[in-house]
């Protein structure tokens, strides 16, 4: 059965006035712990269950829903028979509700509070336990309803993927497991491009597998956690509707910048030289997306996309001047501790002459054959802590002022793109900056970084919750912009209050994780 729902959007004052029970999972409603389900394992009996969901409280039937999804999940044997009977009654309006959720977390300022955060992610948790279900469905399903299966699994993870964005979070690592492994076996079926007769009007916008896959590696490409909620909402849409023009290659191309390893779980990487490939890796090519972007006022999307290369001509222009570097988050850190106590002795050194300026010295005879006054350089003091091996190398930078952005260049580099790099000339505060693109352009292979200059205010602090602390890197843009970089060892949740050397602050948004670090915006 499909289910067309007019349930109105919400505002947030009428939000406000919404019954605390639906609202806060736990607070006046619990959810249902038992193994059984609500209905016996026939058509009829499913129907009339869903004939009960509360459907002018959206919150509470989705969460009526997600308790039938987590019994499934959490029982396979018991219910393996009886999934694909379930989800094609249940499917319809399960979506539909958590499409209708949005309308109550979504906002013209993109403001999220605790309740609004409460309703995301129960319909990213119902979407979540959706997709997982239709990955068990498809190594259980008969062959000639596979396609379909699949297809339908790929849409629910993608609606998973922007609701996750819509809260600026990041999605599970699961879904990017699935996707990869839904792909594996509809290439061994022959389903790539096979167009599907699909009954369900809310999976009918996208009926090719292949394009599935396209638009979950494309709005991962774009970045959509640096845009507004409407942005993130139209470049969904944008690209569902144009995913057939991102190209898929088995063989590299100077036009990919990307490749994808779908059995691996590190999802998207950009090409390096010291990129690591393998049999299953796709390599990826978006220069007609990056058009479409760009002609639909998303041009700032399309220049993430392009990692800002058109930058690198007139960078290579810039005049050369020598610089200290180090990359990685690690290394980082150490260098901003090290460099805070350089300062500090500095600074001590400078008062202590400023002072001995006002007294009568009397001078003493030094034996220059036998002694000698060595003068103690930044780099005497690193080298004396010996539990810490600060990586530093030298190069050469090239900046400018109107783009944001710097070429680097290093003799050698064993890094990776997205990863936290520091630069220090000596004179002005060192400079943290993320790398985007790593080449050898030129004859003596030295490797050309462009990076993204991102901050030169930046103060080691403690971030403390609950379950962990950890050392982060706090970067002061403005005084109403301030930015936290933590180790993607340590989990914390969007939206949660963290204490920073004991001052409480709230992470807002997540707005980038790579493999090196994770980006927060703070309240």
């Amino acid at each position: 059965m499909d289910y067309i729902l007019k349930i109105p959007s919400l505002t947030d004052k009428e939000l406000q006035s919404y019954p605390v029970s639906t609202l806060f999972l736990g607070h006046n409603f619990k959810m249902q712990k038992s193994s059984t389900l609500p209905f016996s394992l026939e058509v009829s009996s499913i129907s009339s269950w869903i004939d009960t969901l509360p459907l002018s409280h959206p919150v509470q039937a989705v969460n009526d829903i997600y308790s039938v999804l987590r019994i499934l999940s959490k029982h396979p044997k018991e219910y393996q028979q009886h999934i694909e009977l379930i989800l094609n009654e249940i499917t319809p309006i399960a979506i539909k509700l958590s499409m209708e959720l949005e309308n109550l977390f979504c906002s013209a300022s993109s403001n999220l509070d605790a309740k609004k955060r409460k309703i995301a992610r129960l319909s990213i948790n119902s979407l979540r336990h959706h997709t997982l279900l239709y990955f068990q469905l498809s190594h259980l399903v008969a062959k000639e309803n596979l396609g379909l299966c699949i297809n339908r699994c790929l849409q629910i993870s993608n609606l998973c993927l922007k609701q996750c964005a819509l809260i600026y979070d990041t999605p599970s690592r699961e879904l990017w497991e699935v996707t990869g492994k839904l792909y594996n076996l509809a290439g061994s079926k022959g389903l790539f491009d096979v167009s599907f007769n699909e009954p369900l009007a809310i999976f009918k916008e996208q009926t090719n597998i292949i394009n599935n896959i396209k638009t979950t590696l494309l709005f991962s490409l774009c970045q959509p956690n640096y845009l507004k909620q409407s942005e993130i909402s139209a470049l969904f849409s944008l690209l569902v509707k144009h995913a057939d023009q991102l190209a898929f290659s088995n063989l590299y191309s100077t036009s990919c910048l990307y490749y994808w390893s779908y059995e691996q779980p590190n999802n998207i990487q950009v090409i390096t030289p010291n990129s690591k490939t393998n049999s299953s890796t796709v390599f990826l090519d978006t220069t007609l997306i990056e058009t479409i972007l760009q002609t639909n006022n998303l041009s700032f999307v399309a220049n993430k996309l392009t990692r800002q290369r058109s930058f690198i001509p007139s960078l290579t222009k810039a005049p050369p001047k020598k610089v200290t570097v180090s990359y990685g988050f690690a290394d980082i850190i150490s260098f901003l501790e090290q460099h805070v106590q350089v300062t500090n002795i500095h600074k001590s050194s400078k008062r202590t002459l400023n002072a001995a300026n006002s007294l009568e010295l009397q001078p003493i005879d030094i034996d220059t054959e036998n002694k000698t006054i060595k003068t103690v350089v930044a780099a005497d003091i690193w080298q004396r802590d010996k539990t810490t091996e600060l990586k530093i190398c030298s190069g050469i930078i090239k900046n400018s002022t109107n783009l944001g952005f710097s070429l680097i260049e290093l003799k050698s580099f064993s890094g990776k793109t997205e990863e936290l790099l520091i630069s220090f000339d000596g004179k002005n505060k060192p400079l943290i900056n993320i790398i985007r693109s790593v080449d050898t352009p030129n004859i003596n292979k030295n490797y050309q970084l462009l990076i993204e200059n991102f901050s030169s205010n930046n103060e080691v602090v403690s971030v403390t919750n609950q379950h962990y602390q950890c050392k982060a890197i706090l970067c002061k843009i403005t005084n109403d912009l301030t930015f936290l970089l933590i180790s993607p060892k340590f989990k914390f949740t969007t939206g949660a209050t963290v204490d920073l050397d004991n001052n409480p602050v709230i992470l807002s948004k997540l707005l980038e994780s790579t493999a090196d670090f994770i980006l927060y915006q703070l309240a």
